[in-house]
């Protein structure tokens, strides 16, 4: 019987000293573009891709009070720009935050040709990021005109961005 009790008592110290707490979630540091995702109401589902053009190129970066969003401004995916916000960030619910900005401090983009637009997820003067995990967060795109893709009508349509490491 006393060797049972040892065996328990190691066990329970085992499975204390494995668990893990969630640790607090910050955007500070440099998140990228990692895929465009549409959602459909028939199977399949769900439909991956890697963007089009030079958006699925963009970075951007969170600073304590700067936000900095990295992109090419040509079609040829040579001549890189760069945005600095100073940005405004509230929690609206466990995995919902908004972004807001009413300042630029500084900003090289320069649009050139046709660069593609659609993958910049603004909404009411703000973007909506949905954080699935510590290193991935989501936001949706506002619908278009076309919601066709491969053929199919989607229901909506976001963008992931990983942490980079």
């Amino acid at each position: 019987m006393k060797y049972l009790l040892f065996v328990f008592l190691i066990l329970m110290g085992c499975a204390q000293s494995n668990t893990e707490e969630e640790k607090p979630l910050s955007f500070i540091g440099t998140w990228e573009y990692s895929n465009k995702i549409y959602l459909f109401e028939q199977s399949p589902k769900k439909i991956r891709t890697t963007g089009e053009g030079c958006n699925e190129k963009f970075q951007c970066e969170f600073t304590p009070t700067l936000f900095i969003l990295k992109l090419f401004q040509d079609q040829a995916c040579s001549q890189h720009a760069e945005v600095v916000l100073r940005y405004n960030l509230t929690q609206e619910n466990d995995s919902l935050y908004q972004l807001n900005s009413d300042q630029i401090v500084r900003s090289n983009y320069i649009p050139k040709g046709q660069h593609n637009k659609s993958d910049f997820p603004f909404f009411d003067n703000g973007v909506r990021l949905i954080r699935r995990s510590l290193n991935v967060f989501i936001t949706y795109l506002s619908p278009t005109e076309n919601q066709i893709i491969a053929g199919r009508e989607y229901q909506s349509v976001y963008i992931e961005y990983r942490r980079v490491p």
